[in-house]
């Protein structure tokens, strides 16, 4: 009896050592997150984006983020790495280059000679009308791009992308979802904006400290750069000349979801995918670096995790929610972008094997 008293016991210890010693890679930062008013007010539950129609991108999966050539061309990057494309007047995507990487966030170049591509794995690489693949970052004031987001091109050629995490890599830390759910759980405030010169070809940060800095997109006048800063459920507007240069100002906060891509519409609006739903279990341990060191001890499978739910938002220039679109069934789910393209919507995604394809959705503006 006292031997396996004894054995019991010893598990035990060992059991709790384990929750309370074992190394994790997060070193958690308290912080409070704001209360979540959930799907209320402009935010209120509908069904608008559960009526689009799936076009697939055979044999790929994850349609990150989406852009249009000025012929009409469409384009998409996938988890495997190929970008994959939809000529005007054809129903599909075919392949058309594939890179080293997992590129993610992409847009012409001010000359449309260049499609620019934010490459999670290995930085940010620019692709030319025949094909050929040119590296243009990796680095910025001595420290390596680990995890190239998204990336949006101004006019004087400038390139402003996000570095979502300097400590989590998407490639060393198991893919970009992966990472991004540590740094999130981390809340160090690692991610940062960076500006690319193509006269100089030197790469500069332009604001750092940010939780998870995401999708990136210019208003008309090009003064102001919209971030998605995902761990902190909000858009900034970050002015880019003057005495405020470099300023995190809000431009919409304490949003219902996490928010991923961005990109301007007609009229100078803003859409965002939310990728997933904001989850109460993330905000009730956000002020216990303690709880959240134990949580990432525990298996995988019973660590927080995105929801499946379809949701994307317009914001006007003041901020204000023109329209929302969602589907609560998660039939088509983890969201991360929307693109104008004359009538028709298109919804980008983080897993699905299909991208959306919605019309009729201008009924819907405020």
């Amino acid at each position: 009896m006292r031997t396996a008293l004894a054995v019991i016991a010893g598990i035990v210890l060992l059991t709790l050592a384990y929750f309370l010693l074992w190394p994790v890679p997060v070193d958690p930062v308290a912080w409070d997150p704001p209360p979540n008013a959930g799907y209320t007010g402009a935010h209120a539950t509908n069904q608008r984006l559960a009526t689009l129609e799936r076009v697939a991108v055979p044999e790929l999966t994850g349609p990150e983020d989406l852009v249009q050539s000025p012929e009409g061309t469409l384009y998409t990057t996938s988890h495997e790495g190929v970008i994959a494309r939809m000529e005007p007047g054809s129903d599909g995507f075919t392949p058309w280059v594939t890179l080293e990487g997992r590129p993610l966030g992409i847009d012409w170049d001010a000359s449309a000679d260049r499609l620019v591509v934010a490459d999670a794995y290995e930085g940010l690489y620019a692709v030319g009308r025949d094909g050929t693949v040119t590296e243009l970052a990796t680095e910025a004031d001595g420290i390596p791009i680990r995890y190239a987001d998204d990336v949006v091109a101004a006019s004087d050629g400038r390139l402003y992308f996000s570095d979502a995490s300097t400590k989590f890599g998407a490639h060393e830390h198991g893919g970009t979802y992966e990472a991004s759910l540590l740094d999130i759980m981390e809340h160090g405030g690692h991610g940062r904006i960076l500006v690319y010169d193509p006269t100089t070809q030197v790469t500069t940060t332009l604001v750092d400290g940010l939780e998870f800095a995401n999708g990136v997109a210019l208003n008309p006048a090009e003064t102001v750069l919209y971030v998605a800063e995902t761990g902190m459920y909000r858009i900034l507007a970050i002015p880019l000349s003057g005495s405020r240069k470099g300023a995190k100002d809000v431009f919409i906060d304490n949003l219902p979801g996490f928010p991923d891509n961005l990109s301007r519409g007609q009229d100078g609006r803003i859409w965002v995918g939310l990728v997933s739903s904001r989850r109460a279990i993330v905000d009730q341990i956000a002020p216990s670096p303690f709880v959240r060191r134990i949580i990432q001890r525990l298996p995988r499978f019973t660590r927080p995790e995105a929801t499946r739910y379809g949701h994307v938002v317009a914001i006007d220039a003041l901020g204000r929610v023109v329209a929302d679109l969602q589907d609560p069934s998660g039939s088509f789910a983890r969201t991360t972008g929307a693109l104008e393209v004359g009538e028709t919507l298109w919804i980008s995604s983080l897993h699905e094997p299909d991208l959306g394809r919605l019309n009729g959705w201008q009924s819907t503006l405020r």
